[in-house]
């Protein structure tokens, strides 16, 4: 699959007011609840360099019901510009700690553990097959993350209006486009705790 998200940098009374415009345009909560996201580097190439990501997330769900789900994610590298476009590869683990286990014997390194409280919302028509989270990451703030999964045979023409009409919905929703962030959250933190790398 090929994900298309913009990412932009909220404070908080911003973040209710968005939550409550998603919502009037039709959007609804499918999720909510805490991520710690820990993030490895690769065993024969610096993902830092190569612009690409592998992660173990484990999700504790508050809302639609409590439960705990890990998943196992591979993104590659961004595409040029503002969106955090990619390609991303998921699918869930059964036991995040052998998980773990698999990549530290493989020599895959932890870099960072990324934590974030999360609402998810769900777009219906006009906006089905869009997604919003709201984030509070710790140490960061908070956040709005728009997002459209494409399959793999998704032609420029589709990527493009995806992306236009994410640009859109950030607009109505009252998000500056200089608000967007291009950096990652893992690369936000890096950045704060080892400025001179």
């Amino acid at each position: 699959m090929f994900e298309i998200e913009i990412k932009a940098q909220l404070d908080d009374q911003i973040s209710s007011e968005i939550f409550e415009s998603a919502t009037d345009l039709g959007f609804t909560v499918c999720w909510r609840g805490v991520e710690e996201d820990v993030y490895y580097n690769g065993n024969d190439r610096d993902f830092r360099q190569t612009d690409e990501a592998l992660r173990i997330r484990t999700q504790r769900a508050l809302a639609p019901a409590i439960s705990t789900t890990t998943l196992i994610t591979y993104k590659g590298p961004k595409a040029v510009g503002p969106t955090q476009s990619r390609t991303e590869l998921e699918t869930a683990v059964a036991d995040d700690d052998v998980m773990r286990d698999i990549l530290d014997h493989l020599g895959y390194p932890s870099v960072m553990t990324v934590r974030k409280t999360r609402v998810e919302l769900d777009g219906e028509y006009p906006y089905e097959g869009y997604h919003i989270c709201l984030d509070r990451v710790d140490e960061l703030g908070d956040f709005i993350e728009i997002e459209r999964v494409l399959p793999d045979e998704a032609t420029e023409a589709d990527k493009t209006a995806a992306t236009e009409a994410i640009f859109a919905l950030l607009a109505l929703l009252g998000v500056p486009a200089s608000d967007i962030v291009e950096e990652t959250y893992l690369e936000m933190l890096l950045k704060q705790y080892y400025p001179a790398e």
